[in-house]
């Protein structure tokens, strides 16, 4: 697993450096522009899908076929992509809604809102698509991935819709409900990739 991960890093500091600089771009217009803050969303979101952008290099070098001859099991393979989709996703979500709770002086209800928010959004990506990609790969599996874009666009939408209700939201029922989408999509993720033939 130690492996996998430091396979992931080294995709992800020669090949993410453009969707982070795109999440920071959103940021920056989320912190300067308070009719935008919503764009916050969007940048955890960005740095979300680095996971599933990696997957198209590891497709391209046939990394699968190599990855099984490697003391690694499908799951463990999976879980590399999760994991790294967590440690993404999780402290852009917090940081990122920090800062903006620091610029406009909110308090803590504030804070964590918009991170759980944040969370649920930036989740929401990858774990709808990546069962599809590790069932169907890359390649086909973008096509597919168009429909679940178009799904993903109207839940974007209202989370955002529900952003304003902030009275009305329960940050931990968020987090709870993207904990449990995180959890789902994995073991849906495992199946569908023990299940796909090379």
């Amino acid at each position: 697993m130690k492996g996998l991960l430091i396979k992931e890093f080294l995709l992800f500091k020669k090949h993410g450096i453009y969707s982070i600089a795109v999440s920071l771009l959103f940021f920056i217009i989320a912190m300067v522009s308070p009719n935008n803050a919503n764009f916050i969303y969007y940048s955890v979101c960005m740095l979300s899908v680095i996971p599933i952008s990696l997957y198209a290099y590891d497709e391209q070098c046939k990394w699968e076929i190599y990855e099984r001859i490697l003391p690694v099991t499908k799951k463990q393979a999976v879980g590399a992509k999760y994991i790294e989709v967590f440690i993404i996703t999780v402290p852009a979500a917090l940081i990122y809604s920090l800062l903006l709770c620091l610029r406009n002086g909110a308090d803590a209800g504030y804070f964590a809102l918009n991170a759980a928010i944040s969370l649920v959004a930036g989740l929401a990506v990858p774990c709808i698509s990546m069962p599809i990609i590790f069932r169907f790969g890359y390649l086909l599996g973008r096509f597919i991935n168009v429909i679940v874009v178009i799904i993903i666009a109207f839940f974007a939408t209202a989370i955002i819709l529900l952003s304003n209700l902030e009275a009305k939201l329960s940050p931990a029922l968020l987090f709870a409900a993207g904990t449990a989408l995180y959890a789902v999509s994995f073991l849906i993720s495992v199946k569908a990739y023990e299940a796909k033939k090379l």
